[in-house]
């Protein structure tokens, strides 16, 4: 800055190159040169206000000498919105208008009501305010992202960890045979395919009383049963009693075994082994009973995509499964919605407004006027049976066809990028409602992938296939080229084929760039719609991309996250809030009911009316839904026990006019305990409990500060102080104008 009466000696521009010579900075220093008041008028305003034997209360900002040094703490502490909630998975802006406790507390301030004694004087002391010049550091924003991470994903979950080395690889998993009782041989127990035939409310073993079926396939059935020894249901896999799928069930139960000996707290999302037996010649896999698939969630919600928030919580926790996976050594090779199970299948709806529906396809409008929008996507990877570690034998032909990479059906053999490009396929499913590849034939295949991919498959891989084609002519895909272009459309080819190929849109056209958001997700959609799979990015690599830091704008994921962070918090305050109100009663009525003389000093008063103001506590916590944690309320305790004595002192101050005349030797009253104690007239006790009050008020605004720097300024600590804070402003202003306490 400028100062009026010199000028600059050199006026040039700065040279920015020679300045960011060493990068950019990570943090900006802003120096706040805003004059000093004068301190003689600080000092004077400073008597006023101790001359009406006042203090600043815990509500209002303490006077300073030196505002622009000695305010920061306090200011920080109000101005800050610990409501501005930025989550990623989806990006929600809690305004302060949407939130109880928000407009509660914003309130205290906008009033011009008594917020405490001091404020109850008759004193016109303002003081000085100073604008608050803070600006966003790329440090902060960095940190805002990691917060947004934390609320979706919880904070065991925030980063990728790769498993702890050496690996675990486990070897065939031991299954125990359950000596059934006898049956009767006549009663048929398997269809003719091997399938068990699943009667509802009977027992699988002694164990599992089965609830009903839940759904089948080639393997066998999935069936929802009780587990009498956990007391929870379960999901129970009962393999077909062929042996082929038996053998192929033991090689999935090694691989679940792996999973869970490398993440035993469940980080990567991946289904976890919690018993195997033998049944009647079935084997049968127990797992966690989760949520419908992501595929039948589409389908119940008539193929409408996903809100692009929801889309992106998804695939962060798809890449890190695979990564997961990938550090182990595993190929999961057949990853679909079908394979990707919610948690919670809890939806809202929500209007779509008539909107285009996104597709691949040109000439395929749909629209929809609603939607379900899911609350929760946490997500659970399963369906390990055609999981392959990558230096055991590899079978030809592997993923299901709409989710099969080029290399696949090129036969140039498959490793762990074949999950990449699976994913990929699913991401662009989810934004549009139906599947991107939707063929059943190699050739058209590869014909829609070039079209989607806006370019020819790589020439040196058309060679490679056309060299393997000399060693295995018999159905090489060396058929489908002709001069290392693909030979696509044949005289062989159908119209309608020709026109579904036609009609397909490339990649920029299903998600255009109008966004930074869509700009980035297309970015990383193009690494993983590599060719070569040597090129393609890696699950890792994709973790770290750029998409993954910027925030999806506000869409109905973000709004349903909302209403889901609001659901939480309702069940934390009826799990938490009603057992500690209910022992916080019987405490204070357990005293209280054992009341007789006064106590004989202020100290021992003090703790019991303390608890008193326990009870308003844990009453507005609940209310609030505020709920700190130990190490918090640890913290928070010295300033919780000030608190309480300025409200318990206050009303005392208040009440005891009505109480001395009404009540007269049974009151329970500081002022009588005081005369008591110290052997004091009543002016003097009243007085000396005034100034008792100014300094506990005092005590409590340093003290809560104390506790928010020592949280860490955590949120929660910054809304359970201020609705603290409030409630004793509350409690001020309640006693100052009860009419049963107004002198007669």
């Amino acid at each position: 800055m400028t100062c009026p009466e010199t000028q600059p000696r050199n006026s040039k521009e700065p040279d920015w190159k020679q300045f960011h010579k060493n990068g950019l900075p990570t943090e900006i220093i802003v120096i706040d040169d805003t004059p000093e008041p004068d301190s003689k008028a600080s000092e004077s305003a400073t008597s006023k206000t101790h001359t009406n034997d006042t203090a600043n209360s815990s509500m209002n900002k303490p006077t300073t000498r030196h505002v622009a040094k000695k305010q920061k703490k306090e200011d920080e502490l109000h101005n800050q919105s610990p409501y501005d909630a930025r989550l990623n998975g989806s990006y929600v802006q809690l305004s302060n208008s949407g939130s109880v406790s928000t407009d509660r507390t914003t309130s205290a301030y906008n009033t011009t009501a008594p917020m405490s004694l001091s404020s109850n004087e008759r004193y016109d002391y303002k003081e000085p305010t100073t604008g608050q010049k803070r600006k966003r550091t790329r440090q902060q924003i960095a940190q805002d992202v990691k917060q947004r991470k934390v609320e979706v994903l919880g904070n065991r979950f925030q980063e990728y960890q790769p498993p702890q080395k050496p690996i675990k690889k486990c070897g065939e998993v031991s299954v125990r045979p359950v000596n059934d009782r006898p049956y009767q041989t006549d009663v048929k127990i398997d269809d003719d395919d091997g399938h068990y035939i699943v009667v509802p409310n009977v027992y699988l073993a002694s164990q599992y009383h089965i609830r009903k079926l839940l759904g089948q396939g080639t393997f066998g059935k999935v069936v929802q049963a009780w587990d009498r020894e956990r007391k929870k249901l379960v999901a129970i896999k009962i393999i077909r009693a062929v042996q082929k799928y038996r053998d192929a069930s033991r090689i999935e139960l090694r691989v679940l075994q792996t999973l869970k000996a490398n993440d035993s707290e469940n980080r990567n999302r991946c289904i976890h082994l919690r018993d195997c037996f033998d049944f009647r010649n079935h084997i049968c896999i127990v797992m966690d009973l989760l949520g419908s698939s992501v595929f039948d969630f589409l389908k119940g919600n008539n193929f409408i995509p996903f809100p692009n928030s929801q889309i992106q919580s998804f695939a962060r926790q798809l890449l890190t499964s695979v990564a997961f996976l990938h550090d182990l050594n595993l190929i999961h090779t057949d990853l679909k919605p079908e394979n990707i199970l919610l948690c919670d299948s809890t939806y809202q709806n929500f209007t779509y407004n008539n909107r285009r529906i996104p597709s691949s396809t040109n000439g395929k409008d749909r629209q929809a006027t609603q939607r379900k929008v899911l609350l929760d996507t946490e997500i659970r990877l399963i369906d390990f049976g055609s999981a392959t570690f990558d230096n055991e034998y590899h079978s030809s032909l592997v993923s299901t066809r709409q989710y099969r990479a080029p290399e696949i059906i090129l036969g140039l053999g498959w490793s762990f990028p074949c999950d990449i490009w699976s994913i990929g396929c699913i991401l662009v499913e989810f934004l549009t409602g139906d599947a991107l590849f939707q063929t059943h034939d190699n050739l058209e295949h590869l014909a829609i992938i070039e079209k989607v991919c806006d370019r020819r498959i790589d020439p040196h891989l058309v060679q490679m296939v056309k060299k393997s084609a000399s060693r295995n002519s018999a159905n090489s895909p060396a058929k489908y080229f002709k001069h290392l272009k693909l030979d696509y459309p044949t005289a062989n080819t159908t119209r309608a084929s020709r026109r579904f190929v036609r009609n397909m849109k490339r990649l920029s056209d299903i998600i255009p760039a109008t966004s930074p958001f869509l700009r980035l997700f297309l970015d990383l959609l193009h690494k993983i719609f590599i060719y070569d799979p040597s090129r393609r990015i890696t699950a890792r690599q994709a973790l770290a991309h750029p998409w993954f830091r910027e925030a999806a704008i506000p869409d109905d994921g973000t709004e349903a996250l909302k209403i889901r962070l609001e659901c939480a918090r309702n069940s934390e305050m009826d799990s938490k809030g009603a057992p500690a109100i209910i022992d916080a009663l019987k405490s204070y009525l357990g005293i209280y009911g054992k009341q007789g003389a006064l106590p004989p000093t202020l100290r021992e008063y003090t703790e019991f009316r303390i608890l008193n103001v326990g009870v308003m506590e844990t009453f507005m916590q609940w209310t609030m839904g505020i709920w700190l944690d130990e190490t918090q309320a640890t913290t928070s305790r010295d300033f919780y026990l000030s608190a309480g004595r300025v409200m318990a002192l206050t009303n005392d101050l208040y009440s005891w006019q009505v109480e001395r005349n009404e009540y007269a030797d049974r009151s329970w009253n500081a002022v009588p305990i005081m005369m008591k104690q110290h052997k004091m007239e009543e002016d003097d006790a009243v007085a000396a409990l005034k100034g008792l009050i100014v300094y506990h008020e005092q005590q409590t605004r340093r003290l809560g500060l104390e506790a928010w720097e020592n949280s860490g300024r955590s949120h929660e600590m910054t809304k359970y102080i201020e609705a603290m804070e409030l409630m004793l402003g509350g409690n001020c202003f309640w006693n100052s104008t009860c009419p049963r306490y107004a002198p007669a």
